[in-house]
């Protein structure tokens, strides 16, 4: 309540959703996810890692 300081949240949407996909960061470990968007906005159905080219995970450096 009062003196308590509010918190980022954890994950962020980068991208979409675009043909039900997203793209959700973890603020925290900078991992991007790629996530199906269920019906409109209102929850994702699934939430994989998202891999660059290499087969790495994508990670947010900043």
């Amino acid at each position: 309540m009062f003196g308590k300081e509010k918190k980022s949240p954890r994950f962020t949407v980068k991208e979409g959703p675009a043909a039900g996909l997203s793209i959700i960061c973890d603020t925290e470990t900078g991992v991007h996810y790629l996530a199906t968007v269920g019906d409109g906005l209102t929850y994702y159905s699934s939430i994989t890692p998202l891999l660059d080219e290499n087969g790495n995970v994508v990670i947010d450096k900043n």
